[in-house]
């Protein structure tokens, strides 16, 4: 079963780190439109199971050409990428799935339902932290209620090894943290969705010492 990971940055990485742990994946491509030297953790031949591609995404052919042959890819570059790349991937009968980030994006990414399931592939947005598996433990958090009032989503970049003076770590695309304080936001409120401005509400946050 062969692998394409779309983008070489650190959740790229790791993606196909993961990917490789699974001896039933024959070969992960790791594509990247820069040729970027690999992290530690990729180091070594991988019995030959790790390739890299240097591909522009924005190329509609070449990406179709990358897609023939993979079982399944993971989009792992800047969200507005991920529309034309689930359409490449439903054309070359390819599943498909990225990390997210934009709403209007995966609504968009919906409409190919039809398309896809007549292929027998699958399209699986918001594969990410947050959106992603925040809001799968978030629904089963609720399925195991016998009655949910409210659910509040917190993320952030917590290391291992937090340095300071921020104790944070940046390990997505900052244009798509930047989209997020700039366009609308989708909550639920009274069973519906409803869409609210980013930054409009304030939320009081307590803090427990020495914070």
């Amino acid at each position: 079963m062969k692998m394409m990971v779309l983008g070489a940055g650190l959740q790229g990485c790791a993606c196909a780190y993961d990917l490789l742990q699974n001896p039933a994946v024959s070969q992960v491509t790791l594509a990247d439109v820069g040729s970027k030297a690999l992290p530690e953790f990729l180091a070594g031949d991988w019995r030959g199971r790790l390739c890299t591609l240097r591909l522009d995404v924005k190329d509609g052919d070449a990406v179709r050409r990358a897609l023939e042959g993979q079982a399944s890819v993971m989009s792992a570059i800047p969200y507005y990428y991920n529309g034309p790349m689930a359409r490449a991937a439903v054309e070359a009968g390819c599943n498909f799935s990225d990390l997210g980030g934009n709403t209007e994006i995966v609504l968009e990414q919906k409409k190919l339902h039809e398309q896809a399931a007549g292929r027998g592939i699958s399209v699986i947005p918001d594969c990410g932290l947050a959106p992603g598996m925040v809001n799968i433990l978030a629904a089963e958090g609720i399925r195991r209620l016998d009655r949910a009032e409210q659910v509040k989503i917190y993320v952030g970049g917590l290391p291992q090894e937090p340095e300071p003076p921020l104790n944070y770590q940046i390990v997505y695309s900052l244009e798509g943290a930047l989209d997020y304080y700039t366009t609308p936001s989708w909550v639920l409120r009274g069973g519906k969705p409803v869409q609210v401005d980013a930054l409009s509400e304030v939320e009081p946050v307590d803090f427990p010492e020495p914070v």
